[in-house]
């Protein structure tokens, strides 16, 4: 049985480096997809995002569905937990065990990172309207730290969640 992993974090705070690093097989879920060319360069495009968006969910849905991947990893902002509720529930509706994992990056930190080129005053005002996540959802929230540190601080608590 699959497990669901929802990362939520600002942009460059290490969500797509932490799914990439869970599990032997993985099936990754991000909005970003739909932005990045044939010849790998990521475009932007605001007009677009809604579709994206939609995009990332029926991927995850299908992968929910029939996936056969030790984990499937959705790694958008989800600042807001109208954002995390969709991917909630379809785990809930598949029985599938979840955890909605938060990356508790600042914009200091996380700025520097970004590879999106997203503006210092967006990667506050998405900082400033972050909500905690729901109580009664299994949550983790991490901390920041090295990229060396990554595995100990990051990818182990989340696997040792679904090790219960």
């Amino acid at each position: 049985m699959s497990k669901v992993v929802i990362l939520s974090g600002g942009p460059g705070s290490g969500k797509t480096t932490l799914a990439h690093m869970l599990g032997r097989t993985r099936s990754l879920c991000s909005a970003d997809d739909a932005f990045v060319q044939m010849d790998g360069a990521y475009v932007f495009d605001p007009l677009r995002l809604a579709e994206a968006h939609a995009s990332c969910f029926r991927h995850f849905m299908a992968a929910c569905a029939g996936e056969k991947a030790e984990f499937i990893v959705v790694h958008n902002t989800s600042m807001s937990n109208w954002e995390r509720a969709p991917y909630v529930a379809c785990a809930q509706a598949y029985n599938l065990p979840y955890l909605v994992v938060t990356l508790n990056v600042h914009p200091v930190a996380s700025g520097p990172r970004n590879v999106h080129s997203v503006p210092a005053e967006r990667l506050y005002a998405m900082w400033e309207r972050r909500e905690a996540v729901l109580p009664f959802w299994p949550h983790l929230q991490l901390e920041p730290c090295g990229f060396s540190e990554i595995d100990e601080k990051w990818v182990k608590p989340v696997l040792e969640y679904f090790v219960k």
